[in-house]
């Protein structure tokens, strides 16, 4: 293990679990300190970020997704999360 919080977490959302569930675990992770969260949906092919003070926001393939400034010169083709 590493001591601290990560800084980025990643939940994958079947869609099998209650989304209330799914929400109040992105809010554990917000309240524990985790600066970045991305809820990925492979039924939609879609990514949702949310950050602490930001409304949240979903891309598609069609998108690159950036993880700064958590993780410095990070990006990802959406597409790619779904191969």
């Amino acid at each position: 293990w590493v001591p601290g919080l990560p800084l980025l977490a990643v939940e994958v959302w079947v869609g099998a679990e209650r989304l209330g569930d799914l929400r109040d675990r992105i809010l554990e992770y917000s309240q524990a300190g985790v600066p970045l969260v991305w809820v990925v949906e492979p039924h939609f092919q879609t990514v949702t970020s949310h950050q602490p003070g930001r409304s949240a926001r979903a891309v598609n393939v069609a998108d690159t997704l950036s993880a700064d400034p958590e993780l410095p010169g990070f990006s990802a083709r959406v597409a790619d999360f779904f191969r």
